[in-house]
């Protein structure tokens, strides 16, 4: 992933080339690996913590994180 001084970005890479579905893809990898995360972890430590809270949270995780990396793409377009 392309970065500044400040680290990694999801939308650098995709305002240089104007690609949404690119920022959709790495949106989502990164909600899927930052809910996964949680989730997984959840599930080793609680009881209560099932297969199926796993699958809901990480799915919610790609879309919501999907959608705030589009939402941004947007943001930055606008400003431009």
């Amino acid at each position: 992933m392309a970065g500044d001084a400040r680290g990694p970005s999801i939308l650098l890479p995709a305002v240089a080339s104007g690609g949404l579905p690119a920022v959709l893809m790495r949106g989502a990898v990164l909600g899927a690996l930052a809910y996964g995360t949680y989730a997984f972890t959840n599930h080793a430590m609680l009881e209560g913590w099932t297969a199926a809270l796993v699958a809901a949270d990480v799915a919610w995780g790609i879309v919501l994180t999907a959608a705030a990396a589009a939402c941004g793409l947007w943001a930055t377009r606008l400003g431009s």
